[in-house]
């Protein structure tokens, strides 16, 4: 199997941009990860909130070798040093759940907010000068030890970090934690078909949900938040990572082969999915069939009950430079909109839309060429 990982370079990067998948486990996070590490100037992390305990336990990289002798993760780890348990005592203390309500009220000590900052970009600055990248893809999800991660990266790390809500039907996410920690190695245990799982599994997701949803009212930069549905990631993947490296401002989209598997990146943790790499993509509905009725009605319900958290707009654009309206007022110029959520995630515009309307223009230009086009 190729291993395509974006080769280690020494260039010095002042701006890098940091790209936080946020959401649920379970919701395609690894796949996500790889697809944009696969592309020029990007690199792939994994979950950067499990480097730490990854590291001690010296598992292995996506690379398939263990992070001691992976040529990447060699590097980042020979440069932080002992600086690495420091970060991750600094890290617990902001990021996780339980300070989540101090940081959202920037109540935090200044001295834990200090060292959060200057442990944060020793890493991530490491990371970007080994990689030579100038993206840095982190994929440590909404967890209850990373619940602050994107809030505390955005309010205290000094960075451009952008977010991805990945969100995935709850019937889908449900039929895979049935399978048990153990997917896609046989038959799950029968424990992990019991009921409590499902109900366990609905509650956390739409918990997680939630609290993203504060995350991005509390930062106030929806311009820096795009959200992308699993599903869509599946139907249409050249497309959505395109639109999403144009929301992210970084880089030119490279046409992916799918047709055949290979490595890209340096994750840690995460799905196993890292191990095979990325080839053709498709959807797991095994739910429609294998997920008993009663199970279908309660993720049902509680899907359409977080589902009004994003009944408000959200729109974001490709970089806070681009044009925000189109000549005359109204809606901002779509030719740049990465996200547009309408009435609810479930139903919501295709990324492909700002791309669509922008055609549109153009061939009504092109017809009436005494009238100037109209963007909405």
């Amino acid at each position: 199997m190729q291993n395509t990982a974006y080769p280690c370079g020494t260039r010095s990067h002042s701006n890098p941009t940091i790209v936080c998948i946020l959401g649920y486990g379970r919701s395609g996070s690894t796949l996500l990860d790889l697809l944009l590490g696969s592309q020029a100037g990007y690199v792939s992390t994994g979950e950067l909130v499990n480097l730490y305990r990854e590291v001690e336990r010296d598992e292995l990289c996506s690379c398939g070798r263990h992070l001691s002798e992976c040529t990447f993760w060699s590097q980042v780890l020979k440069s932080v040093g002992d600086k690495l348990g420091e970060y991750e005592k600094a890290r617990r203390r902001v990021e996780l759940l339980s300070s989540f309500p101090f940081l959202a009220v920037n109540a935090l000590c200044k001295r834990t907010k200090t060292r959060y900052r200057e442990l944060t970009r020793l890493l991530f600055d490491t990371i970007v000068r080994v990689s030579g990248a100038d993206v840095v893809v982190d994929s440590s999800k909404s967890t209850r030890t990373a619940t602050g991660r994107f809030l505390a990266l955005s309010r205290l790390g000094q960075y451009n970090v952008k977010a991805i809500l990945l969100i995935r039907d709850l019937r889908g996410v449900v039929w895979s934690a049935m399978k048990g920690p153990g997917s896609g190695r046989g038959p799950a245990p029968a424990r992990w078909k019991r009921p409590w799982v499902a109900l366990r599994t609905a509650v956390s997701w739409a918990l997680t949900n939630v609290l993203c949803r504060i995350s991005i009212a509390i930062t106030g930069r929806r311009n820096n938040i795009a959200i992308v549905r699993y599903e869509e990631l599946c139907r249409d993947t050249p497309g959505t990572v395109s639109r999403l490296m144009a929301f992210i401002g970084r880089g030119l989209f490279a046409e992916m082969d799918l047709s055949r598997r290979r490595v890209t990146g340096h994750l840690v943790a995460g799905n196993r999915v890292r191990f095979r790499g990325i080839g053709r993509v498709c959807e797991d509905r095994g739910w429609e069939k294998g997920l008993p009725s009663w199970y279908t009605v309660v993720a049902s319900v509680v899907d359409a009950s977080v589902r009004r958290l994003f009944e408000q707009r959200i729109k974001t654009w490709s970089s806070p430079d681009s044009p925000r309206r189109a000549a005359g007022g109204g809606e901002p110029a779509t030719a740049s909109v990465a996200s547009r959520c309408d009435g609810s995630y479930g139903t919501h515009t295709r990324l492909a839309a700002g791309r669509a309307e922008a055609t549109a223009a153009e061939t009504r230009a092109r017809s009436e060429p005494g009238e100037p086009p109209r963007t909405s």
